[in-house]
């Protein structure tokens, strides 16, 4: 029998991170995955393409749980941070698009965290997670911007991720918006 492989010096410091978070330690969970990334060779504004995959993986991995513990302290704009590094290399990653659009939703910024829960649905129509968001977003973005072409789109509860696009980038809803929001089908965005 072989003996068990031995995670990698990252991997073992994103486990002792993952373990804090969980306990609510938050500057040692931030800490665990800095030395994280550091094991994994990635410096701070660095490419993650530039890592070799083994250390790209972990590298991600400690960022997006770095941008975790960055939202629970209260820092949105070094979660942002660490979110972009992610969607750099990877422009796919739910769990980035997720969290940058959690944080920008705490800045304020709500037209960017709409764009990127959008992005999350075009890449994942079924997450539930993604359309709370959106959802919340869109109330948000309502009850402070009435008027505003991307909310006034996003309120449609059925909306499609194309209508949402479209109205992002500034086009009117589609005719079919108006009349499916009390239709009753499902838009395929899970209800």
């Amino acid at each position: 029998m072989l003996p068990a492989a031995t995670p990698s010096a990252s991997c073992a410091a994103r486990n002792r991170g993952n373990d804090h978070l969980r306990a609510g330690l938050l500057d040692e969970a931030a800490s665990a995955y800095a030395e994280a990334l550091a094991a994994a060779s990635w410096r701070e504004g660095g490419a993650l393409t530039q890592l070799p995959a083994a250390d790209r993986a972990d590298a991600t991995a400690a960022l997006l749980n770095r941008a975790q513990v960055r939202l629970k302290q209260g820092r949105p704009a070094d979660a942002v941070r660490d979110c972009a590094c992610v969607l750099a290399a990877d422009p796919g990653n739910e769990k980035a698009l997720f969290r940058r659009a959690s944080a920008l939703e705490t800045l304020g910024e709500m037209r960017p965290a709409m764009e990127n829960a959008v992005r999350l649905l075009q890449v994942n129509r079924g997450s539930v997670e993604g359309t709370a968001l959106l959802r919340r977003l869109r109330s948000a973005s309502t009850a402070g911007g009435a008027g505003r072409p991307a909310a006034a789109a996003a309120a449609r509860a059925r909306m499609t991720v194309e209508e949402a696009v479209s109205c992002l980038r500034g086009g009117a809803p589609p005719a079919s918006a108006e009349g499916s929001a009390g239709s009753g089908k499902n838009s395929g965005q899970g209800g």
